[in-house]
């Protein structure tokens, strides 16, 4: 009941963004909200069809790719708008502690594999080892740059999101319960959080972006 409850209320969250997004992606005529209102409508179809799922049959589903290959699908959207918001200047970041992003991402798919499948492990691998590590070096870019401070936020909230997504596999690893002593409840209300938190946060870029173009 309580994962039922959870992801409805996420489902109301990213189905209110969409629509945001594709207002403005309509009203702008904007690549960027394009992009962000198929980030946000990707991951609705995998999370209505998980939510139905648990409607009708009171269990988590069983055929769990359904849902995965959606919420993929909307990862690679969130690392067309980081590539779409970045500034040229971050492609000159060289630091050695950017490749943690893919080490850890791999450590953890090889983790992971002892629970399910390893295709859709090696997929969450690629696709989160490329948001963290894009995520990192827009942060170390303009972390330096004060009047940037709407990328640094982003991406910020990049690296919070990927963490979210990472508590929550974690915990379904180890631990499960219908009960909110189950971390995975916390994890993914912070999830649709940082969903909720993104459309503000793009926005914000957006402005920034046109601001110090007319500088």
């Amino acid at each position: 009941m309580i994962e039922t409850v959870e992801n409805a209320a996420q489902l109301a969250v990213v189905s209110i963004c969409g629509g945001v997004s594709l207002y403005r992606a309509i009203r702008r005529r904007s690549r960027l909200w394009v992009l962000m209102t198929l980030f946000y409508g990707t991951f609705l179809l995998g999370l209505l069809y998980w939510l139905l799922y648990l409607l009708f049959y009171g269990l988590t589903p069983q055929f769990r790719y359904i849902s995965e290959m959606s919420w993929y699908t909307a990862y690679v959207f969130l690392f067309m708008i980081l590539q779409t918001i970045a500034d040229p200047g971050e492609r000159s970041v060289r630091k050695r502690s950017l490749l943690l992003c893919p080490v850890f991402a791999a450590g953890m798919a090889v983790l992971y594999m002892q629970f399910s499948s390893w295709l859709s492990n090696i997929c969450s691998a690629a696709i989160m080892s490329l948001l963290m590590y894009h995520a990192a070096r827009g942060l170390i870019y303009h972390r330096k740059k004060p009047q940037h401070g709407a990328w640094s936020g982003f991406y910020r909230l990049m690296l919070l999101f990927c963490a979210s997504e990472y508590l929550m596999w974690t915990a379904t690893c180890f631990y499960w319960s219908e009960t909110l002593e189950n971390p995975y409840f916390w994890f993914d209300i912070l999830q649709t959080v940082c969903f909720f938190l993104i459309l503000p946060a793009v926005e914000r870029v957006e402005q920034s972006a046109k601001a110090v173009a007319q500088t």
